[in-house]
């Protein structure tokens, strides 16, 4: 890369990444989606005793992404997967600097670059994000850097999607003519997760026909780099086929319609994602796309966003399930953040025309300007990062997670109260590492297993019905908990007056754990 082939400048490079992982912020482990993406691989290395989870039995859908959380807790524990976020940076800068100088060409000097990377650093901020949230009551961090239906390759830890970090790279790459590593880098997300196989081989087969154009042929590099991505995919795809494919026809629909539609709706069905923050970032790619006219930048994403496009048009039209879980909308996740980095791009290296004279006060004015700001960006970053290490959960919540930490040898299995918003009993598996018999935030993929979470999920709210309406349970839910093991069931709000206080073995103002045996029909009386 220009100007980043000595050790020193590469060494500001990394260090430019970890400003813009934590000007972005990460969160306190596990968070959100990693509740569930983690919990395969913390169960191999005896994290707690959640190896005895259900889930943990489930058809793992993301099995390289495991065997990192696995190898990488075995090795040094928790830490190093802050550190492997901070690290998941440095391609995704790289690849939007790498742009940068695309677009520039000749006039991409080091103080525009340097200037660039501040721009990128500001518009990835929470500071923006939240400024513009608080005055305009629009988030242009998120409006600017994320795609469509409330995804994002970037998110606040780490997890499967943000391996798509290494696409950036790929089409920076393609547009500097390295095929090669443009190739290798397309490859990587979906061998981590197969959500980016649509996006990844759009772009692997757009390189592939734009060398056979260069070449005039088939030639020998346009076979050798098919191979390459082919073999690459290849086991993640086997693999996924042969794991997730339909066990039965009625089956597989039914399963992708519970996913679809009442699991993961926000990014699967339209109507729910498509407005006119949809439409800014729709236009603000065309505006991009424009800047780069002509060039063979302007080709791969033009064809990626038609593609897209197409396959969207075709899921809203159809309806289908299937093709909503394949999320063809996510390129957008790609499209706006280069689109970002492109407009950027235009705009710095313009002002740098513009404001070219003697040098000397404006060189001088410039650093000032780029260190002031991030230093600004970053001490705000990581001070909202202390802050959610210091209280990421309400006071409640820890006092219950400690004292279940304590009584883990006596617990089988936990149940919990179905939340199907965020909060924070999505969390109580992996704060508590006991096994829960399930939560909603936290699904297997695979169709028969879908149906079993769905029948279990139905059950959890019959059963927590029961005991608002009576404060009893159902000889029927009792054997289902018997069957599954279940001892201990968590409330949480007001504990009912009718249910028994020796039932109650601990309370504070939000939560309670109940023994269900002391609550369970007795088998005799029930006969």
């Amino acid at each position: 890369m220009i100007g980043l082939r000595r050790w020193p400048q590469k060494m500001l490079l990394v260090t430019a990444s970890a400003a813009l992982g934590i000007a972005y912020t990460f969160r306190p482990l596990y968070a959100s989606n990693q509740n569930h993406k983690f919990l395969i691989g913390l169960a191999k290395v005896g994290f707690g005793s959640i190896d005895r989870d259900w889930l943990i039995g489930t058809a793992d859908p993301i099995p390289a992404f495991s065997f990192l959380v696995e190898t990488t807790y075995r090795a040094l524990g928790e830490w190093p997967f802050y550190l492997e976020f901070l690290l998941l940076m440095i391609p995704y800068l790289a690849g939007l600097l790498a742009l940068f100088e695309v677009v520039g060409g000749d006039r991409a000097g080091a103080n525009a670059r340097w200037t660039f990377v501040t721009a990128v650093i500001v518009v990835h901020s929470a500071l923006l994000g939240d400024l513009t949230s608080a005055f305009f009551r629009f988030d242009l961090r998120d409006a600017l850097t994320d795609g469509l239906a409330y995804q994002s390759i970037l998110d606040h830890y780490l997890q499967p999607s943000l391996f798509g970090v290494f696409l950036v790279l790929s089409v920076a790459r393609f547009a500097q003519n390295k095929p090669w590593q443009a190739m290798a880098f397309a490859a990587i997300p979906p061998a981590v997760h197969f959500t980016y196989f649509i996006m990844a081989s759009v772009l692997a087969s757009t390189y592939l026909v734009l060398l056979i154009k260069d070449d005039r042929r088939v030639s020998r590099r346009v076979v050798a780099l098919s191979l390459l991505y082919g073999l690459a995919i290849a086991p993640t795809l086997l693999y996924t086929l042969r794991t997730f494919g339909p066990s039965s026809p009625d089956m597989f629909q039914r399963a992708q319609h519970i996913l679809a539609v009442e699991r993961i709706p926000h990014h699967c069905v339209a109507s729910r994602w498509f407005d006119e923050v949809a439409l800014f970032r729709l236009a603000w790619v065309l505006l991009a796309l424009g800047f780069v006219w002509g060039t063979r930048l302007f080709t791969v994403l033009t064809v990626s966003l038609l593609v897209s496009a197409s396959l969207s048009t075709v899921q809203i039209v159809s309806g289908s399930d299937s093709l909503a879980l394949l999320f063809p909308w996510r390129a957008s996740t790609l499209l706006v953040p280069v689109a970002t980095a492109i407009i950027l791009s235009r705009l710095i290296l313009t002002l740098s025309e513009v404001s070219r004279g003697p040098g000397t006060a404006w060189l001088l004015l410039a650093h000032v300007v780029r260190g002031l700001l991030l230093v600004l960006v970053t001490f705000y970053g990581a001070d909202l990062i202390y802050k959610r290490f210091q209280n990421d959960s309400s006071v409640e919540f820890r006092e219950l997670t400690r004292y279940v930490c304590s009584q883990r040898s006596t617990i089988q299995t936990f149940v919990v109260p179905i939340e199907r918003g965020h909060g924070e009993i999505e969390n109580f598996r992996t704060r508590t590492r006991v096994p829960v018999y399930v939560d909603f935030k936290s699904h297997p993929y695979k169709d028969s297993e879908v149906l079993e979470w769905s029948r279990r999920v139905a059950f959890c709210d019959s059963l927590y019905r029961e005991l608002r309406h009576s404060g009893q349970i159902s000889p029927q839910a009792g054997d289902e908990l018997r069957r599954m093991k279940v001892t201990h069931l968590l409330w949480q709000g007001a504990v009912p007056p009718y249910l028994s206080d020796e039932a109650i073995l601990y309370r504070n103002q939000r939560f309670a754990v109940v023994d269900l045996e002391k609550l369970l029909p007795n088998r005799e009386e029930v006969r």
